[in-house]
Order: C-alpha cells, then structure tokens, then sequence
C-alpha cells in the first residue's frame, strides 16, 4: 500500500475518519465534519450547523456522492459530497 500524510490544517484530534469509496475525499471531525480532498490537501468544505451534538457516525454513499452525518441525538443528515447542501434530514421521533 501506499503512505498518506494527512493534510497540515486537519485537527490532530478527531473522532471520525472516513475515506470515499475511490479514497480520493476524506470526512474527518468531531462535533464539527469537514470534507478534505486527498489529491492536493485541501479543505473542501466544513459542516456548518448542526453542530450542538457530537457526532456519533459518518458514512459515505456507494458512489461517493453523498456523505451521511448521524448526530448522538439521532439525527441524520444526507449532505453531498461537497458538503454545500443537504439532501435529507432524519430526527428521531
């Protein structure tokens, strides 16, 4: 396999890291996701809102397309993967 060194900005603590299925984007965080794209380092995107929970899950969809955020109050949020809007949203009844 191949190294990977992650990109300076990325905190060094986080709770959440998740590679897209062609391993090219990484969702990273803990109360707060952020979308990094490993090709040249760079921050795609940062979940804005949403962020009185901590995270308790992050998944990506079979494509890549689309990134699934669960909150530890059961929320789910369907964001694409370039994290500019949210395509669904799921609170527990």
């Amino acid at each position: 396999g191949s190294e990977f060194e992650m990109p300076a900005e990325m905190p060094v603590s986080l709770d959440m890291i998740v590679w897209s299925p062609d391993m090219t984007l990484v969702a990273a965080g803990e109360t707060t996701i952020a979308v990094w794209d490993l090709l040249n380092g760079s921050q795609i995107k940062g979940l804005e809102g949403y962020t009185i929970y901590p995270v308790s899950g992050v998944g990506w969809s079979p494509d890549g397309t689309m990134l699934a955020v669960e909150r530890r109050n059961g929320t789910v949020v369907i964001w694409n993967a370039a994290m500019t809007t949210h395509r669904k949203m799921y609170t527990p009844s």
